[in-house]
Order: structure tokens, then sequence, then C-alpha cells
């Protein structure tokens, strides 16, 4: 049975490609090879800079084509500077009235909520990894009341069997224990606390590196990071402050959220005041805050969310979420560097030149054919830019 894939393209023509199988597209050394001897039509995504070529044609003096669909991808992640909206939202209003932090267990199949309305933190389930258009919630809540009725940051250790929350009534963060990772239902209090009042008395945001070793508050009252070292990894009782702090209040004076790249290279804060913004920040020394500074970059919200209150982004940081109280919502963005596409030099394009690629969430359609067993081919874009 044929398969199909439908476009919207720009000026409302909406053409639909029918194909009975895809061929292979093989990625190697950069190079993106269409075998034609598997199919005539490839669906292809990059996820970093390819240059494609065509393999195996038919015999010459046999006509041998092929179509492809060729979406436009990421080739890296972490990049506000491409930031996007990506036009998928999931409202939390039922749940929650003032939303503040947000978090995915390790695999982009659970999102946790924190908000101080209910004082509590909510779990929800997304079917495909890290796709707010397939969440649910899962009627799961957890009460962090009796210990802060204003819970802002949220965060795990890595294995979802400890849970962290700070709050600005308290201005400390407190330690909890799931038996079982990433499961709210049977999260419990290790009564266990560490103030962070000696440094800011409305922290906002909480964040560890990889290993658990260093944590770090975001205060809007300072308008600054901290930096605290755990001797045993992610054990609040061994916490203590390193001295070490960033001032963000010339980028924003009312800081929700932090959190950083995977490698500690980079950290990313989202503030509510004035731009409603997410700010991007360089560390020449990984998870050292000591080394960090401002890129001059930033991603506005303000179309989507004018309290932008917490930020996560999926596990390769092409995908960015933010959470607000003025709407109730979490917004899904874009932050992929877009993929460079080039093409074998021998292709002849009927155009004169080859296309650029396309823009991430867009797909071109690709026309190839040789009539010479593959010395030359002809090329040409059929379709630019289907939405």
């Amino acid at each position: 049975m044929a398969n199909d894939k439908d476009f919207k393209v720009k000026n409302g023509v909406k053409p639909t490609v029918y194909y009975e199988g895809l061929g292979t597209v093989s990625v190697a050394g950069g190079v993106a090879t269409l075998d034609l001897s598997t199919g005539s039509v490839f669906d292809y995504t990059p996820t970093s800079d390819v240059q494609v070529t065509l393999s195996n044609p038919a015999a010459s003096g046999t006509v041998s084509g092929a179509t492809l669909l060729l979406s436009g991808g990421g080739s890296a992640g972490y990049d506000l500077a491409n930031g996007a909206y990506s036009g998928k939202s999931f409202s939390v209003a039922s749940q929650e009235a003032n939303p503040s932090g947000i978090t995915f267990n390790a695999n982009g199949t659970k999102l946790y909520l924190s908000g101080s309305v209910g004082d509590s933190i909510y779990q929800y389930s997304l079917s495909s990894a890290y796709d707010l258009t397939t969440m649910s919630y899962d009627s799961v809540s957890f009460s962090v009341a009796s210990q802060e009725t204003q819970p802002n940051g949220l965060a795990f250790n890595n294995d979802g069997t400890k849970m962290y929350v700070v709050g600005q009534i308290t201005d400390a963060v407190y330690q909890y224990s799931l038996s079982t990772g990433f499961d709210l239902s049977i999260a419990s209090y290790d009564s266990v606390n560490f103030s962070v009042a000696s440094q800011d008395t409305q922290p906002t945001g909480i964040a560890f590196n990889s290993n658990g070793t260093k944590m770090y508050i975001v205060g809007y009252n300072t308008d600054a990071v901290y930096q605290y070292s755990l001797s045993t990894a992610f054990d609040l009782s061994t916490a203590s402050y390193d001295s070490v702090s960033l001032s963000v209040s010339s980028q924003n004076g009312e800081m929700r959220d932090i959190t950083f790249s995977s490698d500690g290279s980079k950290l990313f804060l989202v503030g509510e005041s004035g731009s409603d913004a997410v700010y991007q920040y360089s560390l020449s020394t990984a998870f050292d805050l000591s080394t960090a500074s401002y890129d001059s970059v930033s991603l506005s919200v303000t179309d989507q969310e004018t309290q932008p209150k917490g930020l996560a982004f999926n596990d390769t940081g092409k995908t960015l979420f933010v959470v607000g109280a003025t709407t109730d919502t979490v917004y899904q963005y874009s932050t992929a560097t877009p993929a460079t596409i080039t093409y074998d030099p021998t292709l002849q394009w009927s155009a004169g030149t080859a296309p650029t690629s396309p823009a991430i969430g867009e797909t071109d359609v690709i026309i190839f054919n040789t009539r010479d067993g593959g010395t030359t081919y002809n090329a040409a874009l059929a379709i630019d830019g289907a939405a």
C-alpha cells in the first residue's frame, strides 16, 4: 500500500507526494548517499552538516531518478541565536495557576512542574519524548507545603531517586527521596535541607552539575547566581557555599530559573522583568561559575509568555521549554543550529545553482534524474520550503 507525505506550502498550494517505499540514505564522513538501488523516494532529516550525493543508478541509456524529501534539521543544540517558537504548547492551568519550575526525567517521557498556588509538584507523561503535543497529566502530585509554601526551582539527581525543591518563603533547598526513580507518587521528605538565605532571600531556581558535586541557585533579590559544593554527590547535608557568584543584573532584574548545557560550557537563565527572555552565558571551564561571561545572546518569549518562570532543555539541547504564570502554559522552542546541506558538485541544477538548506521545520522536495548511468545528474527544486 502506498505511503504519502502531505505538505502545506507557503503559497497555499498543498501537494501530496505518494510513494511505494523509501530508499536508503547512508551517512558517513559528512556525506549522505542516496542508494538508488534501494528505492526512488528518500525521506531525510540531517542531524549534522552533510553533502548529498547519489549512488547505484540504473545502467546508461535508462532513465534513473530519485525524489528527495529533505527536511530542515539541526546540527547542534543550545543555540539561542537561532531559537524560534515551535508552535507547541501545553496548558497546566487545571493543575496550577502559578507554575514556576519545570524539569524532565532522563529520557523525556515525564515532565515535572512546581507551583506556588498548590504548593506542589505535578507529574505529566509524554508519549513521544520531549513533544508537548503528546503530553497529558498523570493525576499525580506531591505536596511540599510542610517544607515550603512557595516552591520555585525543581531538580532531580541523575536516576530520579532524589528530588530537590527551592522556595522563597524559607530560602532553603529541600531534599526528597523516590524509591523508584522519577515516580512522584512514592516521594517522601528526607528531613534534609540547606539554607541559602545568606546569599539570597528570594531563591527561585536550582541546578546541579552532571555528577551532583556542584549546586547552583539563582535568586532575584540579588540578581545573581551562586555556586555550592557537595562533598557527597547530590547529598544536601554535605553542601557548602563556594563563595563564587555571577551577577546577572545587567541582563534582567528578576531572573527566575537556571539550567546548563549537558557539558557545562553554557549557562541559561530565564527572567521576567521587562524583556521576558532566556539568556545565554559561556563558561570557559565547565560548570565553573567563576569563568562565566554573558554571550550577548538572548531569546525573547514575550509573544508567548510575559511572566516566564521556568526553563528546561531536551537531552540534545535542540529543544527548549519555558513555563510562565501569565498563561499557565509550557511552550516549546527550537534551539538547534540549522544543518548546512551541500550537494555533489557534479549535479547540474535547472536553476543554475543548488538550493539553500531548508529551515528547521520545513521540507524541500528535490528531483534528480540521470540517463547516462550517473555520469551526470539533472537536479531541480520542485517544492521550496513546505511546512
